[in-house]
């Protein structure tokens, strides 16, 4: 995994009342959705879990992975700063 798999930074609200996780990369969005989400239901987590997988294999660009992960945050009631 290398640089070459970033995006556009992006922000989400996780870990409490104002506290936001900076994400830019496909990694930290894996990471973000694994070890730090608060629900793992739902049609866009899974979406995003198989779209950031499909970044970091290299079948899908970093933007998808944003975008997927983005669709989630919404679908999980979480904030988003773009």
């Amino acid at each position: 995994m290398t640089g070459s798999l970033t995006f556009t930074r992006l922000r989400v609200g996780l870990g409490g009342p104002g506290a936001y996780r900076t994400i830019h990369t496909v990694e930290e969005a894996a990471d973000c959705l694994s070890k730090h989400w608060p629900t793992m239901e739902g049609r866009a987590f899974g979406a995003a879990q198989k779209i950031i997988l499909e970044a970091m294999h290299g079948t899908r660009r970093p933007g998808a992975a944003r975008r997927a992960l983005i669709e989630a945050a919404h679908e999980a009631d979480i904030a988003v700063i773009e």
